[in-house]
């Protein structure tokens, strides 16, 4: 953080506070003094109207003068100041303060400041018949004051009471803190009544040294607000700029604003690495409606907090949309799980009851998160996982999903587009490698075979998402002159055979349609496959409908797929039932394997139609002799059904994402 400026010298706006304290001062204790003698009620009614407008007075200037200069310090005003550092009471409590101490050094004068609408953690103080009285009173006729003498053991007082109206000010407070009892103030309204109680009898007698007692204890509190205010004034002239931007937290969950989370940590680097963790709240939009706003507001807060106490390792957490919040958990503290963690996380919040009116419900959240180094650009962090969150919301809610690599090129996540020529270089600079994901016996959960995917990790950067750079990939490999570069990067991904075993000798690699019916054998891919499959390898050519492939003819897409064949690989049919594709492709060509596509298990859990669909899918593969193999299966539940179905093979999250074969 930059270093706070210094100023020195006293500015005319510091004696202009010191001018108006001390005038305020004088003219409190000369409005004490002029109390009317003539007659002990008048002269009590006319004291305690005098202190009525005195406390009135002063709660104003402390509100106006005070609390209205430190609001952009970082001084806390708040109900509870003597618990915290650098703190000064609200007008209310400060007033509720001044009162006990006043009563401690008068004898027969005492002062109240009384509410039918406490907060609850103001001391508990049963309204008297009086005090009922007199807001009725005064809420009723608008009047200014309201009084009664009455007699009691031989003695007679004065109990007067004037009203404490409601201002602009308070109403965002009262209105909107999810302790206050009353939600719907309007400026103008009687939030409270402050009560004088006087012995009529000696009162003129005593009136004068109770009048002087007042003022002086006022003035010495008046001259002591003032001292402050210099102090607090200095301090804020010292770091006006800076707390500018450190003063912006969300009043209703204390969460960090996006602005200044921003100013804080999106800068070019940060001191450690970060999990980047963006969460929203599930179905919150239903509580609006079936609640109201202000129900809303109290659930929000609460999951919020929540949400901070199941990560307590975060360093951060930062409003960053509507129902979005967006927490830094420095990765040293996250452990070498960071998926486990995140899951425990959104179970935590799951599981914390929250209290409406008269029902007890709870909220879950959503999310995505990803990996922030150092010099990673936050934003764009922050929308790899914000991906993720959709992802996850999708596709059943309550979890967290990783932005990494894999999964945001299945949905498409584009960073920025290369050209051609920048794929090829790569190429030539072996920056690219495979990565391969396994494909595993649904009731072992050994794996039978792998997919090759391409991956780009320039050296010393991050990897580049897909969807940025694979279309200009696959136009590359249709070089034959870069077969040679393929070759190496092939034989750098995959062990030797000798070393393998079984385990991994079954391969399959993902063509375009176009190379598949125009020149397969010149693609530059394909000289180093036909090597593998001479040296024993199984390699699988994975084939997907397209509409270059719907516009072929029948004997054109026959030949090929003959000849591809013939040359010792073997047919998987891709993404089978995406969009409908793959019946008509099924029925004119042998496949050795069918991959039925993740759209068709998504709600399998709920939805009996698409377990009977997935029935018939496993009798029409077995029917032509073809191996189904699930992808996209994500949870054990699937498995369980998927199993229950009659489904032998699968891939997807479950069983391991794609990574380079020493880590497979």
């Amino acid at each position: 953080m930059p270093p706070r400026s210094k100023l020195t010298g006293f500015s005319f706006q510091n004696a202009l506070i010191v001018l108006l304290g001390a005038s305020f001062a004088v003219v409190l204790f000369l409005m004490l003094n002029a109390s009317n003698k003539q007659a002990t009620q008048s002269a009590l009614l006319q004291a305690a109207r005098t202190y009525s407008e005195t406390f009135t007075g002063f709660r104003n200037f402390y509100q106006q003068t005070v609390v209205k200069r430190v609001a952009d310090t970082d001084v806390i005003v708040t109900h509870d100041f003597l618990d915290q550092d650098n703190a000064i009471p609200i007008p209310a409590t400060m007033m509720l303060e001044l009162s006990a101490y006043l009563n401690t050094q008068t004898e027969n004068i005492t002062f109240a400041l009384v509410s039918d609408y406490p907060f609850p953690w103001r001391e508990r103080r049963f309204l008297t018949d009086f005090d009922k009285r007199a807001l009725e009173s005064l809420r009723s006729n608008a009047a200014d004051e309201y009084y009664e003498i009455f007699s009691e053991n031989s003695l007679t007082f004065l109990h007067f009471a004037s009203p404490v109206y409601m201002t602009e000010g308070c109403i965002d407070c009262h209105n909107n803190h999810p302790d206050s009892p009353k939600q719907d103030w309007k400026v103008g309204d009687i939030r409270a009544v402050q009560i004088f109680e006087m012995p009529v009898d000696d009162a003129i007698r005593t009136l004068d040294f109770e009048t002087s007692a007042i003022a002086a204890t006022i003035a010495f509190i008046g001259v002591s607000t003032v001292f402050a205010l210099l102090f607090l004034n200095q301090r804020a002239s010292q770091a006006q700029l800076l707390l500018r931007r450190e003063a912006y937290f969300d009043v209703l969950t204390g969460a960090m604003r996006r602005q200044r989370f921003q100013e804080a940590y999106d800068i070019p680097v940060r001191d450690k690495e970060y999990y980047l963790f963006l969460a929203d709240v599930d179905d919150f939009k239903s509580f609006n409606t079936n609640f109201g706003h202000t129900v809303g507001d109290v659930v929000l807060a609460k999951t919020v907090s929540n949400i901070d106490a199941a990560m307590p390792e975060a360093e951060v957490i930062c409003r960053f949309g509507g129902e979005e919040f967006l927490l830094l958990i420095p990765v040293s503290r996250v452990g070498k799980d960071p998926a486990d963690y995140f899951d425990r996380a959104v179970s935590f919040v799951a599981k914390q009851e929250i209290h409406i009116k008269n029902h007890i419900t709870r909220c879950t959240i959503s999310a995505g998160y990803i990996k922030l180094n150092r010099s990673d650009d936050l934003i764009k962090a922050a929308e790899k996982a914000d991906t993720a969150l959709r992802y996850a919301k999708r596709t059943g809610k309550n979890r967290a999903m990783m932005a990494d690599q894999d999964l945001l090129a299945r949905l498409g996540y584009m960073e920025e587009n290369y050209k051609l020529a920048d794929v090829v270089s790569a190429i030539e600079a072996q920056e690219f490698e495979f990565f391969f994901q396994p494909i595993v016996d649904l009731q072992t959960r050994e794996p039978i075979g792998y997919e090759a995917l391409v991956r780009w990790q320039p050296e010393g950067r991050e990897p580049i998402p897909p969807a940025s750079y694979l279309p200009q990939y696959v136009s590359a490999l249709r070089d034959p002159n870069l077969a040679s570069h393929i070759r190496t990067m092939v034989r750098r991904s995959i062990p030797p055979l000798t070393e393998s075993g079984k385990r991994c000798t079954h391969l399959s690699f993902n063509y375009d349609p176009y190379d598949l019916l125009a020149d397969f054998e010149s693609n530059a891919l394909t000289p180093v496959l036909r090597e593998l499959v001479a040296e024993g390898y199984k390699i699988s050519i994975e084939v997907t409908e397209t509409p270059y492939l719907q516009d072929a003819s029948p004997e054109q897409v026959r030949a090929a797929f003959t000849k591809i064949v013939d040359l010792g690989f073997s047919l998987h049919l891709d993404d089978f039932g995406k969009d409908g594709s793959g019946i008509e492709r099924l029925a004119s060509h042998y496949f050795s394997v069918v991959k039925a596509d993740r759209s068709l298990i998504a709600e399998l859990e709920s939805s009996e139609r698409k377990r009977q669909m997935m029935s018939l899918i496993v009798e029409l593969t077995a029917s032509v002799g073809a191996q189904l193999t699930v992808e996209g299966v994500e949870s054990e539940a699937e498995r369980q059904i998927l199993l229950g179905l009659g489904v032998k093979y699968a891939q997807g999250y479950l069983f391991g994402r794609p990574q380079s074969f020493s880590n497979a």
